[in-house]
C-alpha cells in the first residue's frame, strides 16, 4: 500500500510542476519566442512605435473622453499631435523663445526638422540674427525639411521668399499655422508703422481669424492685445472717410437725412444690409450732415463672428476684421445657441422678459440687459429667437460663462455694435 501512496504523491508533484512552469521542458518553443522578440527589435521595416506619455503643456490639453481623443493611438503623429499643437500655439502667440526651447525639449515627439527650423524661425523674427538663423535653417534642410509650407514659411522669415504664400492656409499642420500667424503679425505691425492701413487690416485679420480657428486654446491677454491694436488702427482706416476701402459715393441733397440716404442706398443695392450708424462711422461724421456733402458708403457685406469657446466677438467687413472685443456667454445648462443667424430686431433701452415671469422694464435692478439689444433670427424667418447681443450692468461677467444663453457685452461695446451692425446682416455663433 505504501508504494502506491508514494507513487501517487510523486505523480502529483510532477503534474503541479509542469502546470506552474509549462515552458521549462519546451526549449524549442522558448527559443522561438526569443527569436521572435529579437526579430521585432531588428526588423527595419517594422513601424516605429512610441509609448504614449504625458505632455508638460500647463494643462492646456486636458484628456478627453474615451473614443473622443484622436491621439490615443500609441504611434504619435508628429505633424498633428499635442506637442505640435503646443508648439504652433507658442509661435502664433509670439512666444518665440519659449517655442525654441520647447522644440528642443520635445524633439523626439516632433518632426525631425522642427527643432532646427524653429531655432531658425525664432532667431529671424525674434532677435534678427539672420546669420545664425540661416545656419539653423541649413540643418533643418539636412534633417528633411526639403519641401512644403514649413519650408516656404521659413524662407519668408529669412527674407528669402514671398509672404503671404499663394496658398494661404492650405495643408497647414499646427506648426505651419503657428509660423504663418507669427509672420502675419510681424507684417501687420510693419504696415501700421508705414501707415499702410489696408495691408495692416489684411495681416491682422488673418492673424485674429486664424487664432480663433486654431486647434489650440486661445489666450485672453493675447486676443485683447491684438484687439486693441486692430481697434486703434481701424480708426484711421475703416472708421475714416480717408480709408482705402470699397465704397460708392452719395451726395447729400437738400433736406436729406441719414435715414433717407440709407433708403436710397438700399434701393440701389438690394440685398446688402446697411445701417445709418455704419454710414456715420465710416465717414467719421459728427451730429449733422449738410447739403452738398459727399458720403462714402461701404459696399462689402458685414458679418459678426462670435467664438463661444474663446468668448470673443469680431465684426468683419468683406471678411476683414474691423472691430474685436471680449464678450460673455451662456453658463452651464444655459449654453449659448450656436449656428448661423441674421441680425433681427434692435432695441435701445430694452425691457427684459424672464422665463415664466412678468416683463421687467429698462432701468429696473432686475433687468440685466444693459443699454442695447440686438436679436437673432434664423435666415428666412420673421420672428426672432430668444437669443441676442445685449449690454450688461455687471462688467465683471465679461469673459465668463455667466448669462442665460445670450452674448453679453460691455454697454459701450454693445452701443457701438448696435450702430454699425445692420439688421439682416449675417451673425455666426460657433465654438
Amino acid at each position: 500500500m505504501k508504494p502506491l501512496v508514494v507513487l501517487f504523491l510523486t505523480g502529483a508533484l510532477i503534474w503541479a510542476f509542469l502546470k506552474l512552469y509549462p515552458t521549462a521542458g519546451e526549449p524549442e518553443t522558448q527559443a522561438a519566442q526569443s527569436a521572435g522578440l529579437e526579430q521585432q527589435r531588428t526588423d527595419a521595416d517594422a513601424p516605429r512605435e512610441r509609448a504614449p506619455r504625458e505632455v508638460d503643456d500647463g494643462g492646456l490639453f486636458a484628456p478627453t473622453a474615451p473614443g473622443d481623443n484622436p491621439f490615443v493611438d500609441p504611434v504619435v503623429d508628429a505633424e498633428k499631435g499635442p506637442e505640435a499643437r503646443q508648439l504652433g500655439r507658442l509661435l502664433a502667440q509670439e512666444r518665440l523663445s519659449e517655442a525654441s526651447n520647447y522644440a528642443k525639449r520635445e524633439a523626439d515627439l516632433l518632426p525631425v526638422w522642427a527643432p532646427e527650423a524653429i531655432q531658425a524661425f525664432s532667431a529671424s523674427l525674434g532677435t534678427g540674427e539672420l546669420e545664425a538663423a540661416r545656419e539653423h535653417a541649413k540643418k533643418a534642410h539636412g534633417a528633411g525639411l526639403t519641401e512644403g509650407p514649413a519650408l516656404d514659411l521659413l524662407r519668408a522669415a529669412l527674407r528669402a521668399g514671398p509672404f503671404p504664400l499663394s496658398d494661404a492656409g492650405a495643408g497647414r499642420g499646427p506648426i505651419e499655422l503657428g509660423m504663418e500667424l507669427a509672420l502675419h503679425l510681424q507684417a501687420a505691425r510693419k504696415a501700421v508703422l508705414a501707415e499702410s492701413w489696408a495691408a495692416a487690416e489684411e495681416h491682422f485679420s488673418a492673424a485674429m481669424l486664424g487664432e480663433l480657428s486654431a486647434p489650440w486654446p486661445t489666450d485672453r491677454l493675447v486676443l485683447q492685445r491684438w484687439s486693441d491694436e486692430i481697434n486703434a488702427f481701424q480708426k484711421r482706416h475703416r472708421w475714416s472717410r480717408q480709408g482705402d476701402w470699397p465704397h460708392v459715393e452719395m451726395r447729400v441733397e437738400q433736406d436729406d437725412s441719414l435715414i433717407a440716404l440709407r433708403k436710397r442706398f438700399l434701393a440701389e443695392n438690394p440685398g446688402l444690409p446697411m445701417s445709418t450708424g455704419l454710414i456715420a462711422h465710416a465717414n467719421d461724421l459728427g451730429e449733422m450732415i449738410h447739403p452738398g456733402d459727399t458720403l462714402r458708403i461701404p459696399t462689402e457685406p458685414v458679418e459678426v463672428i462670435t467664438d463661444v469657446s474663446s468668448r470673443w466677438l469680431v465684426y468683419t467687413i468683406g471678411g476683414s476684421v474691423a472691430y474685436a472685443t471680449q464678450v460673455g456667454v451662456g453658463r452651464e445648462g444655459e449654453e449659448t445657441l450656436e449656428g448661423t443667424f441674421e441680425v433681427g430686431h434692435k432695441r435701445e433701452e430694452p425691457p427684459y422678459w424672464p422665463k415664466g415671469k412678468e416683463m421687467v422694464p429698462y432701468g429696473s435692478p432686475e433687468n440685466p440687459l444693459g443699454t442695447r439689444w440686438l436679436g437673432w433670427r434664423f435666415p428666412g424667418q420673421e420672428k426672432d429667437t430668444s437669443y441676442g447681443y445685449h449690454g450688461t450692468w455687471d462688467p465683471e461677467s465679461i469673459g465668463k460663462a455667466a448669462s442665460e444663453g445670450c452674448v453679453r457685452m460691455l454697454n459701450a461695446d454693445v452701443e457701438f455694435l448696435y450702430e454699425i451692425l445692420p439688421a439682416g446682416a449675417t451673425n455666426v455663433v460657433r465654438s
